[in-house]
């Protein structure tokens, strides 16, 4: 349940993907994949690079959280204590 409210958290952040990715690479991707680059198939290309890093963001930012919870529990909260 985390993951999917990270994940909708770092889509909402990150925008509108034409914003942030080369028209010229989505074409390049398009052409690639679909051996053309209609105006559909340009949208696909958008959606899905889209959807990749969105949940490569979250996959990342989730292990980090859940690396950071478990060296917090295993350590501590705080090494002042011993002061």
């Amino acid at each position: 349940m985390f993951f999917i409210l990270l994940a909708i958290g770092i889509g909402r952040l990150i925008g509108d993907p034409y914003k942030y990715i080369n028209c010229d690479f989505s074409a390049s991707v398009a052409n690639f994949i679909y051996d053309g680059a209609s105006r559909e198939d340009l949208d696909d290309v958008y959606y899905d690079i889209n959807y990749i890093v969105i949940f490569s963001l979250a996959a990342l930012i989730y292990f980090l959280i859940i690396r950071m919870a478990q060296y917090a529990r295993k350590n501590g909260f705080s090494k002042v204590d011993n002061i």
